[in-house]
């Protein structure tokens, strides 16, 4: 049986980043990434997919610009449909989320302790030209989104803190929602 040229190249591609030492070192570049772009100590423990439907990011460590825990998780994992990502779309059917923490802090002068994470991905409106909306829109659908041992903080700016501990299944009642780029937050 004779293989072309492409699928040679898939099955060699596939094979390598299923390699342990190849997802170790995926997991080191993304952390460099964040860290980089952030200017804040980030940690990704691991890696893993199947580069069909799984991933799965082990010990996630974000901290905030005052060296705190902005959030930790043992186990981020989600069943996608990775390919559909070529055409645009966003096809998640589950994500479990595995013993994790949020601390979330809104100042007197109305920051966050998150700011800097928007800030560092946001585009420079000014350079930016209008995007063609129609044609730039892209399809998500999210199934059932389970917790397991999750624990929210919340501290406004009055120093009031209010901890939440979740664990259960979510299940999205919308199947399907349409995120356009010109979008802002």
């Amino acid at each position: 049986m004779a293989f072309s040229h492409s699928s040679r190249a898939a099955y060699t591609y596939h094979y390598c980043t299923s390699v342990s030492g190849v997802q170790n070192y995926l997991a080191k570049q993304g952390e460099s990434y964040l860290e980089n772009t952030l200017g804040t100590q980030v940690n990704i423990g691991g890696f893993t997919t199947d580069w069909r439907n799984v991933l799965v990011l082990k010990d996630v460590y974000v901290e905030d610009q005052q060296q705190d825990t902005l959030w930790y998780s043992e186990r981020l994992g989600v069943d996608m449909a990775i390919l559909s990502l070529i055409k645009g779309e966003v096809n998640i059917s589950k994500v479990d989320l595995d013993n994790a923490t949020l601390k979330l802090q809104i100042r007197e002068d109305s920051t966050t302790n998150f700011d800097f994470i928007t800030e560092a991905f946001a585009s420079d409106t000014a350079a930016a030209q209008p995007a063609d909306t129609a044609s730039s829109a892209m399809q998500i659908s999210l199934g059932i989104v389970n917790f397991n041992n999750v624990y929210v903080v919340f501290e406004d700016e009055l120093g009031v803190i209010i901890s939440k501990h979740v664990s259960g299944s979510l299940q999205l009642s919308w199947r399907s929602l349409t995120w356009s780029s010109s979008a802002t937050w």
